[in-house]
């Protein structure tokens, strides 16, 4: 790569993912590899880590012993585990590129150093689910092909794998393609995941929001198609994702269920869904919400979900001929949305709300990938489907 180049791809690097270390936040100097492999100089392969977190990951890549030692003393800034709670934690706050950084620096150390396929898998997934607010191919591509692929192809790690890890990993791309508004493929993972949990796998408490998450996009995308089957299958992850503590899945389904009665014209319907959300979280949403402020709803469900509920009811409002408080909560929306480099998800706006927008001179950050961008993505998957369905399971049936 020509020295011009190189300097580009660390710029494009430093924009995407910030300047400051991805788990302490001080300031960085350089941009660690996330695979160790220095030839590999594309963006999408660097990553803001601090002096001391890059020397701790290069010890452990250097020596397997020591690395295996080296995660559980005190300076555990490497570990798996850390990494995943700061990129959740940057991920509530909006820092979607950063959560990316950690979830695959995480599964990176899971499955090369740690003989953890299970956790790196997981962790390989969560990098796929924190693209979804602001979609990118390279780097949906990148996990797959580091990762998800590399981990598939030792065969001793796939006999290991559980099947709530099969059904989490289902669940994130049926999810990724539902917000790309490619619905049948959406479609045919998630009844994958779901095949999955009936054949028999899945121990404990901890799968019923994974479980629940899964049946509850299996009902956005019914609903998306005008198939009241879906309000079945939210009711479903209600009763998991509540038992599991996923409060803001609750939240999210409400969100759909209230888009599809507008879309049905039941708006008596779709403002009892607000009614109930607003009753289950604090009424000063529903101030917030006709004030066009949107600090709490941000604070309760984080910029995405917040803002994807923002412009539900914002159509809600426009249905309602309130258009003046309609435009105001859009203008907050667009303004938080921006600021965090969120996208609108095609599948959460309706035609008359993007017609209101038109009107008033607004432009929605909106944008799909383009479907001929797609094709790695879905050879990729669908080879990664073939080696799961193949694997033997492991687990417990479900009670």
């Amino acid at each position: 790569m020509r020295v011009g180049s190189e300097r580009a791809e660390k710029q494009r690097a430093w924009n995407e993912f910030g300047t400051e270390c991805v788990v302490c936040e001080s300031k960085c100097r350089d941009l660690h590899h996330i695979d160790e492999d220095t030839r590999h100089k594309r963006w999408t392969n660097r990553a803001p880590v601090c002096p001391t977190l890059n020397e701790h990951i290069q010890r452990v890549s250097d020596d397997k012993t020591y690395g295996r030692l080296s995660l559980i003393i005190p300076t555990d800034h490497a570990s798996p585990g850390t990494l995943s709670d700061r990129g959740d934690d940057h991920f509530r706050k909006g820092r979607f590129r950063r959560a990316y950084v950690c979830y695959r620096l995480g599964a990176y150390i899971a499955r090369k150093y740690l003989d953890k396929p299970n956790e790196a898998l997981i962790l390989a997934s969560k990098a796929l689910y924190s693209l979804r607010p602001a979609f990118n191919m390279e780097l949906a591509v990148e996990v797959l092909r580091k990762e998800v692929k590399t981990l598939l192809a030792d065969s001793k790690s796939v006999s290991r794998l559980t099947d709530e890890t099969k059904l989490f990993l289902c669940r994130e791309i049926g999810a990724l393609y539902f917000g790309e508004t490619r619905l049948t493929e959406s479609e045919v993972w998630l009844e994958r995941g779901l095949r999955i949990a009936r054949n028999g796998a899945i121990p404990g408490d901890g799968v019923k929001a994974t479980l629940g998450r899964t049946s509850q996009h299996k009902g956005f995308v019914d609903l998306f198609r005008m198939d009241a089957t879906g309000l079945k299958h939210l009711e479903r992850a209600d009763d998991l994702l509540g038992e599991a503590g996923y409060f803001t899945g609750p939240a999210n389904n409400a969100q759909h269920r209230a888009f599809f009665y507008i879309k049905c014209g039941e708006i008596g319907l779709a403002d009892r869904e607000f009614e109930r959300l607003f009753l289950h979280y604090s009424t000063d949403l529903r101030t917030s919400f006709f004030d066009g402020h949107l600090v709490n709803a941000v604070d309760s469900w984080g910029p995405w979900l917040g803002c994807g509920l923002a412009l539900c009811f914002a159509e809600l409002l426009v249905r309602q001929r309130k258009p003046g408080r309609a435009k105001s909560l859009i203008d907050s929306a667009i303004t938080v949305m921006q600021d965090r480099g969120i996208r609108t998800q095609g599948p959460i706006v309706c035609e008359s709300t993007q017609r209101f927008c038109d009107r008033y001179g607004r432009t929605l950050p909106f944008g799909l990938a383009d479907r001929r961008s797609w094709t790695t993505f879905d050879r990729i998957v669908e080879w990664a489907w073939n080696v799961l369905a193949t694997s033997q399971t492991r687990g417990f049936v479900l009670g």
